[in-house]
């Protein structure tokens, strides 16, 4: 791992780690305008791609990853989503935050116990992902399931 990477790196577990707290501890309203705008003719203003925002886009996508797989807690979805589309804002690369919802369709052991008494009870699985023009950043395994329900440009 050469310094540049190392750089990705550490701010990519800073990013996750301020993440998760305002993901746990702060209400959505005191943050939600640091993840983007809802429309998107942000994109619109600047559409050149350049191979320097590709390439950085790449080593975002390894640094949240091994960030991610090597913290002291759980890292799911949500905090890489949001950590990755930070680091992208910082560097000026223009990004799409999906937050997408589902059915879930294969009920666990104890629920299929409970509902075998009672109603079927709705359950619903949430997931976040991140795209830099086509390139999926953050949350690519089982995106396609989702139905998107909010964006962040």
């Amino acid at each position: 791992m050469d310094w540049h990477e190392f750089v990705f790196l550490f701010e990519a577990i800073i990013y996750l780690a301020v993440a998760r707290f305002c993901i746990y501890f702060l209400p959505l309203k005191w943050y939600v305008d640091k993840l983007g705008s809802d429309t998107p003719d942000v994109l619109a203003q600047d559409n050149r791609s350049n191979s320097a925002s590709t390439h950085n886009a790449l080593l975002i996508r390894k640094a949240i990853s091994r960030a991610a797989n090597n913290m002291p807690w759980n890292t799911v979805c949500l905090p890489q989503a949001i950590a990755a589309k930070w680091m992208c804002q910082r560097r000026n690369i223009k990004s799409v935050m999906y937050l997408g919802v589902a059915k879930n369709t294969a009920p666990s052991p104890s629920e299929h116990a409970v509902n075998a008494m009672f109603s079927k009870p709705t359950s619903i699985k949430a997931h976040a992902w991140l795209k830099v023009e086509d390139t999926i950043i953050t949350g690519k395994v089982g995106h396609k399931k989702f139905t998107v329900l909010k964006t962040f440009y």
